[in-house]
């Protein structure tokens, strides 16, 4: 190497260098609208243009945020679409708030530690909001056995004589659904509870699963949270949103759906089809 290439290699190198230390060694967060934000995760890091993706046209904050668009009670701390100041977004809620990992116990805590500074219990039951006790006391067997099964046992439970795995066969007389499948699930009966019984529910009672969250009522007995804190006789002890509200994405499936959805509607950027590359890297 002669002379002269040696200021050009060193300046290449010092450059290189404050190249990497930005990548590794972005800012903390702050309270301001971001510019950049560096996301880790298992696939391999992604920075995300926050500036560039909030200056575009017909994307209002409530596509990604998306607790801005709804409406919810007062709580310290929490996203409250009638809770900001004329000209002022109210406060976003971090995405791994809610969408995070219900098998794993360190974001049930982080979760916790989070809203127990924010407004304590009264955060919890904005969303926890509800409590079902199990079936309502006017859920009749017989009325049921009569006219939805016309007799026929094997319309709600298993046939005397079934096959629950390849090559394994179980005789019984009708029995609780509860006496195999449990709340989780468990080796030998994987299928929980839930799944279950309302597997079989549903064919008849079609309507009801229609209308979601508010058709639970019908056969469930519930007891609103909020109550329960102002009798002092709150459970912690939360069921996971997606116990009710099915299909809550995780952490990464959330921000896929989000991300993809928008490129492929532009036709651009990253899709379902593009390697993982083209966001995450190593």
């Amino acid at each position: 190497m002669n002379k002269r290439s040696v200021p050009i290699a060193v300046a290449s190198c010092i450059l290189a260098l404050a190249g990497l230390a930005g990548y590794f060694f972005l800012p903390p967060p702050t309270e301001a609208v971001p510019t950049k934000l560096l996301m880790r995760n298992n696939g391999g890091r992604v920075i995300f243009t926050h500036a560039a993706h909030s200056r575009l046209e017909n994307t209002p904050c409530s596509a990604c945020h998306h607790e801005i668009a709804i409406t919810r009670p007062a709580a310290k701390g929490l996203g409250n679409a009638k809770g900001a100041p004329a000209g002022e977004l109210p406060p976003v809620i971090p995405c791994a708030d809610c969408h995070g990992s219900v098998d794993n116990p360190s974001f049930i805590e982080k979760h916790q530690a989070i809203y127990a500074k924010q407004g304590g219990d009264k955060s919890c039951v904005t969303c926890h909001h509800t409590r079902f006790d199990g079936l309502a006391s006017g859920w009749d067997h017989a009325t049921h056995a009569e006219q939805y099964a016309s007799g026929d046992c094997s319309t709600c439970h298993h046939p005397a004589e079934f096959q629950y795995r390849e090559g394994k066969t179980v005789r019984h007389n009708p029995q609780k659904c509860s006496n195999c499948h449990t709340a989780k699930g468990n080796k030998l009966t994987p299928t929980t509870l839930k799944a279950a019984a309302h597997a079989k529910c549903e064919p008849c009672h079609s309507d009801l699963f229609e209308q979601k969250a508010k058709g639970c009522p019908t056969c469930h007995n519930s007891t609103p949270t909020a109550a329960d804190l102002e009798k002092g006789t709150l459970d912690k002890r939360f069921a996971s949103c997606a116990g009710c509200h099915e299909g809550m994405p995780g952490n990464m499936d959330a921000f896929h759906k989000s991300c993809m959805g928008c490129h492929e509607k532009a036709g651009k950027g990253p899709t379902a089809k593009a390697p993982c590359a083209q966001c995450h890297t190593p």
